[in-house]
């Protein structure tokens, strides 16, 4: 359940990473995720929509919707941005400890699809659980004003 919860989570990373500032609009977004739990237990989540907020000084720093209680957790690393896609690493440390990858493609200023795959252990209590996932996201650009986004936090994740 766990997992899951996590999944989600850094769902909304990938749903929103674009290559460059120029590429992608600031502003609202419509984002979806959809998720596959390998460990502790193969399920096929059903897709998540929320809405997210998409600033310049994101878009600057990391080209991608990163919630500020990600970056207490997870790290991103080997950044690259190039024409129509994205791709980085994501290193967590803590209670929850993991590699993942994530890249993604666009195929407008308004519009991405990504996918994230992550592998490694959370820390729950006394015993290590191992877990392993994959998502796949896609971003809508709804337009510059962010007043009806929430924290960048899936609903009900």
């Amino acid at each position: 359940m766990h997992a899951i919860k996590y999944s989600l989570l850094f769902g909304c990373l990938t749903a929103t990473l674009s290559a460059a500032a120029q590429d992608r609009k600031p502003g609202l977004y419509d984002v979806t995720l959809a998720t596959t739990t390998v460990l502790p237990t193969p399920r096929v989540q059903p897709p998540r929509t929320w809405q997210a907020c998409l600033t310049q000084g994101m878009i600057d720093k990391y080209g991608a919707i990163v919630p500020d209680y990600l970056s207490n957790v997870c790290q991103l690393v080997n950044i690259v941005k190039k024409p129509g896609g994205m791709s980085a690493d994501m290193v967590c440390s803590g209670s929850f400890i993991g590699k993942g990858t994530l890249a993604v493609n666009w195929s407008d200023s308004e519009h991405s699809k990504g996918t994230l795959h992550f592998s490694g252990t959370m820390h729950p209590g006394e015993t290590d659980i191992k877990i392993e996932w994959s998502a796949e996201t896609t971003s809508v650009y709804k337009g510059p004003d962010c007043s009806a986004a929430k924290p960048s936090t899936p609903a009900n994740p």
